[in-house]
């Protein structure tokens, strides 16, 4: 009975890692394989993929709960618990239509998230596997990319499918330059502290360059600063202030050698609409945290909550995808589960950065380069929640755990 069950678990874990490996490697497909029921929800098939994994999961943990980390488990249930309660608490202001598509995304994220407790199950040939994987991925998305930036670089005809409207920028599949340029710098600094895996120094450097000028041609600010962020992290921690000196003089060269004549607005590194556009959105979801401070709107009740306080200019806004949030993570959670919603939040990352104590050298100093560029990152956009780099920051705490 005892050798069955043993079976029973090591497969479910075989399975597990194959679909983890699976999803990852659809990361360059990006929006491409996704089925859409309306301008307001779409399932990508990774979440397809990752629904069905989870049930693995969820299995795994009935059978070996004493194997995972209970802190870990506990802090992400008690998130998890307040934006049910912001839902229910704000349950009577929305159709079920509405609440559904809430509750769905509440779904979408554990989904992800249930990734991480895979870390303790995968073999730590498994978890190299993923990381090389990740990696794979990202190079393949810059790739991709960089064949949308110089063959389709005009993506306005595609505004009715609820995209904004990009021109003379790499957006590669995520349809975004910001999301995309995240992507790819925390990409970046996992290349950066992989040499050891990588054969050879000149693979290394040539993989690096490949995301450094795919991250260069998003012309997105928002992913330079949390580059120069990661940088800064990167050199400190690796007692190399020569690094700090090399990346900027890198930037600088690629930021003035950039074409810059095409006439689109997106590639003025001086523009300031997008700076304003943001000020505006801050200064409205403000507004909206003044009325709801403790527990918020309901987790992503955003758009729909928008709307019915009139601050959607039109149906097209409405159907934006940028109207379901916030260009700044911890907006978004403040606005939508309020300040205990925050707070539990705050609980999740200080866990991680305490079971990260115990992980090797490069696996600490990757998580907390990569932590720093997503949370700079994610001060100008929604980067913490977006579905592929939560993926991807899920996978990698997965393979590092110990």
């Amino acid at each position: 009975m005892k050798i069955k069950e043993n079976n029973m678990l090591n497969k479910a874990i075989r399975i597990s890692f194959f679909l983890c490996l699976f999803s990852i490697l659809l990361i360059p497909a990006g929006y491409l394989f996704s089925i859409s029921f309306s301008r307001q929800v779409s399932i990508l098939l990774i979440e397809v993929i990752l629904g069905f994994q989870s049930l693995l999961t969820t299995f795994l943990l009935y059978k070996k709960p004493e194997i995972v980390n209970k802190k870990l488990v506990i802090t992400s249930f008690l998130f998890c618990l307040v934006c049910v309660v912001s839902l229910m608490a704000n349950a009577g202001r929305f159709t079920p239509s509405e609440l559904i598509v809430s509750v769905f995304y509440l779904f979408r994220f554990l989904i992800y998230a249930q990734i991480i407790v895979l870390g303790y199950f995968f073999s730590i040939s498994q978890k190299r596997t993923l990381l090389k994987a990740l990696i794979i991925s990202g190079v393949m998305y810059s790739i991709i990319g960089m064949i949308q930036y110089f063959f389709y670089p005009d993506l306005r005809n595609i505004r009715y499918l609820g995209w904004d409207e990009h021109l003379y920028r790499l957006v590669g599949t995520f349809f975004d330059p910001n999301f995309t340029g995240g992507f790819l710098s925390a990409t970046f600094f996992l290349v950066a502290y992989s040499y050891k895996r990588i054969t050879s120094k000149a693979v290394w450097i040539s993989v690096l360059s490949v995301i450094f000028i795919a991250l260069i041609l998003t012309y997105s600010r928002s992913t330079y600063l949390s580059f120069v962020a990661g940088m800064i992290v990167f050199a400190l921690l690796k007692k190399k202030k020569k690094v700090v000196l090399f990346g900027a003089l890198a930037l600088m060269m690629a930021l003035i050698l950039v074409p810059k004549n095409f006439g689109g607005e997106g590639v003025n590194l001086l523009r300031t609409a997008s700076i304003s556009a943001r000020i505006v959105e801050y200064k409205k979801t403000i507004g909206l945290i003044k009325k709801a401070p403790l527990f918020g709107h309901g987790f992503n009740t955003l758009r729909y909550v928008k709307q019915k306080e009139g601050l959607l200019e039109n149906s097209d806004a409405f159907n934006s995808h940028s109207a379901a949030g916030v260009p700044n993570s911890l907006l978004f959670v403040l606005v939508t589960t309020g300040l205990f919603g925050l707070a539990a939040f705050f609980i999740i990352g200080k866990s991680f950065f305490t079971v990260a104590k115990s992980w090797n050298r490069d696996s600490l100093h990757g998580f907390i380069t990569i932590s720093i560029v997503l949370f700079t990152h994610s001060m100008f956009e929604n980067t913490l929640f977006y579905p592929f780099i939560l993926l991807f920051l899920c996978v990698y705490i997965a393979s590092c755990i110990e």
